[in-house]
């Protein structure tokens, strides 16, 4: 079972008639089988703005799935899921901000690994290539995220 929570945020009266309140993320009779396993089943809800939205349940109940789904990195094998009141494929990307759970996991990847991945994220072509010339990382291509300084690291 899925539990989801919206804290909403104190704004004054002109900030808030400058949001757009309309349905942020919209999630319909959502579903995900892998195999004979039911993993999300007839999951809905909507989230609108401004607020902070948390996820809760037990492990295994489906919120990595869930959140997978929603930043179209896995297909639901039903239901819908809508960005701003408009499908996901293509995308958003550009719209939405991903804080990874584990990002620590990807100190194993090497300098262009990191940054193809981000390249990737935001289709940039040839992006992994852009982002190591900007951080000036060219010769450090091979390296470790592990084995940069500190400010190499914040630069990539």
């Amino acid at each position: 079972m899925l539990a989801f929570f919206l804290m909403p945020v104190a704004i004054d009266a002109a900030v808030a008639l400058r949001w757009d309140v309309t349905a942020i993320l919209s999630v319909e009779r959502l579903h995900k089988r892998f195999g004979d396993t039911n993993v999300l089943v007839d999951v809905t809800f909507e989230v609108r703005g401004p607020g902070i939205t948390g996820i809760l349940g037990p492990n295994g109940a489906g919120k990595t799935t869930l959140l997978d789904i929603v930043q179209g990195l896995s297909e639901a094998t039903g239901g819908s899921v809508a960005l701003f009141g408009q499908g996901i494929d293509p995308y958003p990307r550009r719209r939405v901000g991903v804080m990874l759970q584990k990002e620590a996991q990807l100190e194993r990847c090497t300098t262009f690994e990191y940054a193809k991945l981000f390249a990737a994220i935001y289709g940039i072509e040839d992006g992994a290539e852009r982002i190591l010339q900007r951080a000036r990382l060219e010769s450090r291509t091979h390296v470790p995220l592990s084995r940069l300084s500190g400010g190499e690291a914040a630069r990539l």
